[in-house]
């Protein structure tokens, strides 16, 4: 049997480890990161006086959140499916 010393054992570091495409991949979200701003200031702006409409419903027990959620549930699969054909 043979003896090894400890301090020839191989060591990695999490910076070797890195996996392969990683940093294109960040530096590719980067440079979309301008488009999907402009995106976020063409989006109308919040509408108080409707989110203090439902919030007064939510506390007053008239607004059936269950129902909505199941209608957003619904138009959910065409919404995305027309996301999928845009282009960002």
């Amino acid at each position: 049997m043979s003896y090894v010393p400890a301090t020839t054992k191989r060591t990695t570091t999490t910076t070797t480890r890195r996996r392969p495409g990683t940093r294109q991949q960040m530096d590719r979200q980067l440079a979309d990161l301008p488009r999907w701003l402009e995106k976020v200031k063409a989006l109308p702006d919040i509408r108080w006086e409707k989110v203090a409409a439902i919030r007064a419903a939510l506390e007053s027990g008239q607004y059936d959140a269950d129902a909505r959620i199941e209608d957003l549930l619904e138009r959910f699969p065409a919404e995305l499916a027309a996301l999928k054909d845009c282009q960002v």
